[in-house]
Order: structure tokens, then sequence, then C-alpha cells
């Protein structure tokens, strides 16, 4: 196998193969092409082809599946920056700041995403959203402090 490392998308390239030794060298093979695919201008089309080869929101690759059964779906996964195809715990992390729970993860750049903090201080009435962040320009880490304070 040979892989071809300095390719660049949508250009099309052209092999042959030759044997050589001490003696003599072969004559070429027959020619081989292939045209390389422009990488995907949205941000989750190119993590999708990165983790399952086709930018399709289809199959195991599909916004809602979960092929590593950690219970964080794709879209999760891409907007927390995790692997979709290793289990793990969530990158999303709680702790306490200033006597209040503290939500801290760090998000991917992507104009087309946004994230929206929920809530609930009863699990059997469901969450609220609490607050919505618009597309991020920077990865930096970012940690959202509940406006409600911890009691005993």
């Amino acid at each position: 196998a040979y892989t071809d490392s300095s390719a660049a998308p949508g250009t099309t390239y052209h092999y042959v193969v030759a044997a050589a030794n001490a003696l003599a060298t072969s004559a070429d093979s027959a020619e081989a092409s292939v045209t390389t695919t422009a990488a995907p201008a949205d941000p989750i089309l190119a993590w999708r082809v990165t983790y399952f080869g086709s930018s399709a929101d289809s199959g195991p690759g599909a916004n809602t599946a979960d092929p590593d059964a950690d219970g964080l779906p794709n879209l999760l996964e891409y907007a927390l920056g995790s692997n979709p195809q290793t289990a793990n715990a969530s990158p999303a992390t709680v702790g306490v700041a200033g006597g209040r729970l503290a939500l801290a993860f760090t998000p991917v750049v992507d104009a087309n995403l946004t994230y929206a903090i929920e809530a609930s201080n009863d699990l059997a009435a469901g969450w609220s959203v609490v607050l919505t962040y618009p597309a991020f320009t920077s990865a930096a880490p970012v940690t959202y402090t509940d406006t409600v304070a911890l009691t005993a």
C-alpha cells in the first residue's frame, strides 16, 4: 500500500509502478489515476468524513447515532470535540464555583452550531434552557456558572 500524504484535495494524480534491482529496471505498469475529493466546507461534514468515511448524516455518522454506545450522540460528540468511535465520559465537566454549579466545556468553531445550557431542579419535570450560546469563533474553554446558589 502507498499513501501519498502530499495529495491536495480536488486534484487528479496519475501513478505507475516499476521494479528495479542491480541488473535491470522493468517497464512501467499500466497507469492508475485517482481524483481526490475536496474537503467539505462545512466543519461537521469534514468531521464525519474523518470518523465515518462519508459526510452523510445517516447510519453510524448520523447526528443522533451513538456508534460507541457511550450515551453521547454524534452531534454532541462533535460539538464537544470528542471521538465518536471511542466510548468516553462526557468531555463537559461539572463542578462548584462560588457556591454555584458550574459546567465547563470546550466548544468547536462552527458557524452553524449553537450550544444550549439546560437545567432542572426536578428531573421528573424535565429540563429548561437557561442560556443559549451563539456559534463560537474560538475553541477556548467555556464555563457556565448557574445563577442559583447551592443549599445544604
